[in-house]
Parts: structure tokens; sequence; C-alpha cells
């Protein structure tokens, strides 16, 4: 773990100091002609969001055999609550769906190749809200506007939080500046 967060910060001075990314050849993704690679590594991505409830059918309870009333059925309308509460407890707004993740960082997106997926899903780094990097878990949380809340983690995500974090204001500047 100290590795991955030496690395990163390591990064991060070179970056304060001048410094610039080396582009890299990445095998799998066309790029187009002015767009360049920094970093192409494997992670494990989740996506943060609720699902729908799934309320268990029929009630619960059991037979009984009763001196008096014979062979019957009995609600039981605690274990109805505990299983009704679990199902909500479930569908919760969470963390969801680890997979491993191929994650391609280029000067303009972060893009995403989940293995349950068919393509790359891109996100422009102007589209970045927040990245919120915690090192002990060696993960980083992204928000994008108009899109699920992204988790990625692995050795390699804290020097990729910094590279995405200074690209992302390196892209904000060049916007500006073009505006004016």
């Amino acid at each position: 773990m100290t590795e991955a967060v030496d690395a990163a910060k390591d990064l991060e001075s070179h970056l304060a100091t001048g410094g610039a990314f080396l582009s890299i050849a990445v095998s799998g993704m066309q790029l187009p002609p002015d767009e360049y690679a920094v970093a192409d590594v494997w992670c494990t991505s989740s996506l943060y969001y609720a699902a729908p409830i799934e309320y268990p059918v029929g009630r619960a309870g059991f037979f009984e055999n009763h001196p008096d009333l014979g062979h019957r059925w009995v609600d039981n309308p605690r274990l109805d609550r505990k299983r009704r509460d679990a199902a909500e407890r479930e569908a919760a707004a969470r963390w969801r769906d680890d997979v491993p993740t191929r994650a391609v960082l280029t000067g303009s997106a972060l893009h995403l190749l989940r293995q349950d997926a068919a393509g790359w899903s891109g996100y422009g780094h102007d589209q970045l809200l927040s990245c919120v990097t915690d090192h002990q878990a060696l993960g980083t949380s992204l928000g994008y506007r108009g899109c699920l809340p992204v988790r990625l983690t692995g050795a390699a995500v804290p020097w990729l939080a910094v590279a995405l974090n200074h690209l992302r204001t390196s892209h904000l500047v060049r916007t500006t500046s073009q505006e004016n």
C-alpha cells in the first residue's frame, strides 16, 4: 500500500514542479489522432446506486396441528416485517457490482472497460464533479455529471487519481482560456 501512495506523491511532486506526462501506446482502443494516453491499468470498479425493492411474495408463517382448531396456517407478522426490512436494506443505495476493469486515462477522458460490459465507457474530464481519494483503501470515488458515481480500487488508483485531478485541472484551464 505504501508503494502505491508513494508513487502518487512522487507524481504529484513531479507535476507540481512543471513535469509532464509521457504518452503511451494503448492496445485494443482507437484514440483520435490528437489524443494521447498516459495510463493503462487494471483495477476494480463499482457503481453507486439503489436497486428496485423486491418484497417477498406471500406471507410468512407455519402450519400447526391445533388440538381444537385442527391443521391450520398461522401468520407470522414479525417475520413478514423482518423480511420486508431486509428487502429494503438490500435495495438501499450503496456501492454495487465490483468488477475487474481496465482503465485508460487520456488527455480528455477516463475510459473504462468493465469485464461485464460490451465496450468502453468514457468519462470526460470536463464532466468530473468530484474526485475523493481514500489512500488507506487504495480507492477513489468519482462523481460525474449525468451518470452514476464510480469507485475505482486497486494499487494503481492513488497514482491514477493524482493524474486525473491534474488533467482535469489543466483541462479546465484550457477550456477557460479558449473561451476568452
